[in-house]
C-alpha cells in the first residue's frame, strides 16, 4: 500500500506500508503512529545524517491513519500485488 500527502511547495511525500502497518493503525488508531524519515542518505554519519534531517522538519509524525486517509489529508494507493497459485487442483490452474 503507497500512502502520499501532497506538500504545499507542490513536492509530495510518498511512503510505502507493508500489510501489518496497514493493519495496526485501522485496527487501534489512537496508539499507532508513523514516523517518516524523509531524504535518507546511508552514505553520510549516522550522528551527521540524524542532525541533518532532524533540521529539515523529520520526522513527520501521522497520528490516527484512519482519520487522515477518511479527511483527505493522506490518500493510500495500491501499489504492489502479490499473486500466488491456491491449489495444484486441475480446476486452479491456468488455461
Amino acid at each position: 500500500m503507497g500512502l502520499t500527502q501532497e506538500e504545499d511547495e507542490g513536492g509530495a511525500v510518498r511512503f510505502l506500508l507493508s500489510g501489518n502497518e496497514w493493519r495496526k493503525p485501522h485496527a487501534d488508531p489512537a496508539f499507532c503512529e508513523i514516523h517518516f524519515w524523509g531524504g535518507i542518505d546511508l552514505n553520510r554519519d549516522v550522528a551527521d545524517g540524524y542532525f541533518g534531517l532532524c533540521a529539515k522538519g523529520f520526522p513527520l509524525v501521522y497520528r490516527d491513519l484512519p482519520g487522515l486517509l477518511a479527511g483527505g489529508t493522506l490518500v493510500a494507493r495500491v501499489s504492489e500485488w502479490r499473486v500466488a497459485m491456491l491449489s495444484e487442483r486441475s480446476d486452479a490452474r491456468p488455461g
